[in-house]
């Protein structure tokens, strides 16, 4: 989808199909925020022209949301003062989740957060396990990776 603030929206439409067909309707909310903050930094730090949002079951005791872009920067976490209107994404984004970190690759990153389930909630082996939107991220040539971020 393309690298924007306006990619949010629907980013988090696919975390609630995903988690509501998941039968995982308690973590609507902290996973539309999650992947809210986590689209909005690589729109706003990235350079990068598209970015890839995914939501995964990696285990049957867990959520996997993720965002990747062609930067290979690192997020970085900010220290705002209490009047700044932004740079609290990836406290937020530590806050809601159980654990978050950044997979680097050769040719760029992807960040990702994870929510535990309850263990009512834990998903049977063999059901459907990822809820993807890829567009065009891998035909993005290397000159629009990333513009000097």
């Amino acid at each position: 989808m393309p690298c924007e603030p306006t990619s949010a929206s629907r980013a988090r439409r696919l975390v609630r199909a995903a988690l509501h067909t998941w039968d995982l309707g308690h973590l609507i909310d902290d996973g539309t925020l999650i992947i809210s903050e986590l689209v909005g930094n690589a729109a706003r730090h990235s350079g990068c022209r598209l970015l890839r949002v995914s939501v995964r079951l990696p285990d049957r005791d867990r959520v996997r949301l993720a965002v990747t872009d062609k930067c290979p920067q690192p997020p970085t976490a900010q220290a705002p003062c209490c009047d700044d209107e932004s740079g609290r994404g990836l406290a937020l984004v530590e806050a809601m989740s159980d654990r978050w970190g950044t997979q680097y690759r050769t040719w760029g990153k992807t960040v990702w957060a994870e929510c535990a389930l309850k263990t009512a909630d834990c998903i049977p082996s063999g059901t459907g396990k990822d809820s993807e939107e890829i567009l065009g991220l891998s035909d993005l040539p290397e000159s629009e990776r990333c513009r000097g971020k």
